[in-house]
């Protein structure tokens, strides 16, 4: 049986430590200078990539029908072998799906959200307003997707923990959401988003459309797709509260059912402010967004970072996933860094460039989202979460032989094909993939790149994850 967390209800809790306590509203207003997104920041240091508007795409050959090989840089990539395809791995069993992210339902919950105005943690509760109304809306949602997908083994619960603020203890309660998979081999991925706000000391009410509604929806949709049908792996969808004051929801997710039930996560997927494609300057970004991980270039968190990136420019070709070179931006956090500091490989996925002005406060509304931006970014995290939980396992016992640089492996359960991924040297994304149907070839040139990750493709051409990666510069030494 699957695990749950204690079952409590909001509604018999002793809720004396509210606002009416000066010293919580002197650290609610201390924290206002701290939070995830409140403060700003020096531009963004983007890899040395490509722009969108530059790319270009390299026409298919036919030397011959054993390898395909797609190259980022086509000038830049070492001369293949004779027979090499030029191309790409295929994807029509991902395209469906990702189909059918709704922007109405998107807009529609953003919407919901910020009627409720404040969704402050400590304020009190109510059935019509604040974060205990956003619960049981969020809760509702999850009820009706247990109920439309009855085949599908769906469990569908509030986490309730306790945290210090103001020297009294604070109830508050995750939403969690449970779709089981079909291989317990395939392993478990997480999928999360705060759906808490902080509170505008002075001001009438805080929006939060963008911070972090836009997160709330993207989840949400994503959770209703992926409800409709069995997956390999089992998908967790978390909906985390105090966020804003500290991180303590998925704190305390992490500490007291992560742990204590040694959930074997695969992944975690933080999606936090992926609404808007205006820059503090007004510029557009509408077909960039980034993905934030922990060093170093070579752990496992920025290798999910690289895997999203992949699954970007496959799948959702009118979105580019910038990965960036830390784990958030300067003196922020997210939902993904309680996860990576407990050693599970987290990402946290945000748009191009967030304005601070906009963050925190009543300017936080509607006005600045763009739905067609939302659907494309909840694509990306979609095509990313389809990859781990639907993908043949990768690829077992990846050896190369420096003497004459084969690279081999043993056959993965389902899979018909095998997508190679390589990495030049200090670069943050995979530089250039190539598609085999063998399992070892012999090609000088691997001594270019310095890592290699391999992925299984079945015979629906549905993309596996990646193995871990091979430095092939360990190898040469």
């Amino acid at each position: 049986m699957w695990p749950k967390p204690k079952d409590a209800k909001m509604e018999a809790m002793a809720m004396k430590h509210l606002l009416r306590n000066p010293l919580i509203v002197v650290l609610a207003l201390m924290v206002g200078t701290l939070a995830c997104s409140l403060t700003a920041e020096p531009p963004a240091t983007l890899p040395p990539r490509t722009p969108v508007s530059q790319a270009t795409t390299t026409p298919q050959s036919t030397i011959g029908p054993q390898f395909t090989v797609q190259a980022q840089d086509p000038a830049n990539a070492p001369q293949l072998p004779g027979d090499f395809v030029a191309g790409a791995p295929a994807g029509q069993s991902m395209q469906g799906q990702l189909a059918l992210v709704d922007s109405n339902r998107l807009w529609n919950t953003i919407t919901t959200l910020v009627n409720f105005e404040d969704r402050y943690t400590l304020y009190e509760p109510s059935q019509s307003k604040g974060i205990y109304a956003a619960r049981d809306y969020i809760l509702t949602e999850l009820y009706k997707l247990q109920t439309e997908n009855p085949n599908v083994r769906i469990d569908a619960y509030t986490h309730q923990f306790q945290f210090n603020w103001g020297g009294e203890g604070i109830y508050a309660e995750n939403i969690v959401m449970v779709v089981n998979g079909t291989d317990p081999d395939a392993g478990i991925v997480l999928v999360g988003a705060h759906y808490d706000t902080i509170s505008d000391i002075g001001a009438t009410r805080q929006p939060g459309a963008n911070d972090n509604g836009t997160g709330v929806a993207a989840v949400l949709e994503i959770a209703r797709i992926i409800a409709q049908k069995p997956h390999r792996a089992t998908v967790i969808f978390v909906f985390f509260s105090g966020e804003e004051l500290g991180m303590y929801g998925s704190k305390a997710y992490v500490e007291e059912f992560i742990k204590p039930n040694n959930i074997p996560l695969r992944a975690v997927m933080n999606l936090d402010m992926i609404g808007s494609p205006t820059g503090p300057d007004g510029s557009r970004h509408d077909n960039e967004m980034r993905v934030f991980s922990s060093k170093p270039n070579s752990s496992q968190s920025r290798q999910l970072a690289r895997l999203s990136e992949f699954a970007a420019r496959y799948f959702v070709p009118d979105m580019k996933v910038w990965v960036q070179d830390d784990v958030d931006r300067p003196g922020r956090w997210g939902d993904h860094i309680p996860f990576t500091e407990a050693g599970f490989p987290s990402i946290r996925f945000i748009e191009q460039a967030d304005d601070a002005t906009r963050m925190h406060n009543l300017r936080d509304s509607t006005e600045d989202i763009d739905a067609a931006y939302l659907q494309r970014t909840t694509k990306v995290a979609l095509a990313t979460l389809l990859i781990l939980a639907d993908g043949p396992p990768p690829p077992q016992d990846i050896r190369i032989n420096p003497a004459n640089w084969r690279i081999e492996w043993l056959p993965s359960r389902d899979a018909d094909r095998y997508v190679l991924a390589l990495r030049r040297p200090g670069s943050l994304v995979y530089d250039q993939e190539i598609t085999v149907d063998v399992t070892g070839f012999t090609w000088p040139d691997l001594r270019v790149y310095e890592a290699v990750a391999i992925a299984a493709i079945d015979s629906s051409g549905q993309v596996g994850p990646f193995s871990n990666e091979i430095l092939i510069t360990s190898v040469a030494q």
